[in-house]
């Protein structure tokens, strides 16, 4: 990998406070508490508990189906940064993981993809990822708390 892709990284998760993996392309989306509280006032929303199931794109996207949207418009996922990805799982900090199909019980917010970090910034992390998971039509979740 270059010395640019290495610094580009590094500012990313400096800035968001996010995960990148180079091992999965985009890596899993993530933001820590502190970001994860400034979004969801900047969004006037607060965590309800959220319930459903975890679904994996064919293009690789984490999606959340809570069963009351149609199947191609599943919201993006982004997790709380104590999880990290483990080739196609999630592993929580609890140790415990999620993979396709699996449930999902915990809380969190539907926001828009604006609302994420320097999403107005069409080359930053959220807004291309974000994007290439089809975020802008399908939602966000930002996930406060994650438990299977």
């Amino acid at each position: 990998m270059s010395t640019l892709a290495l610094t580009a990284a590094a500012v990313i998760v400096g800035i968001c406070g996010c995960s990148v993996s180079t091992e999965s392309g985009f890596g899993l989306p993530t933001l820590a508490a502190e970001a994860r509280h400034l979004v969801l006032e900047a969004s006037d929303r607060s965590p309800v508990p959220l319930d459903g199931d975890l679904r994996i794109e064919p293009s690789g996207c984490m999606t959340f189906d809570d069963g009351s949207r149609d199947e191609d418009t599943h919201a993006w996922i982004i997790w709380p940064d104590t999880a990290h990805q483990d080739g196609e799982s999630v592993v929580l900090d609890s140790g415990s993981t999620l993979t396709q199909g699996d449930h999902i019980e915990g809380a969190g917010a539907y926001i828009d993809l604006g609302a994420l970090p320097d999403a107005a910034d069409s080359s930053s992390y959220f807004a291309s990822f974000g994007r290439y998971c089809g975020a802008a039509a399908r939602g966000v979740v930002l996930m406060t708390e994650v438990g299977p």
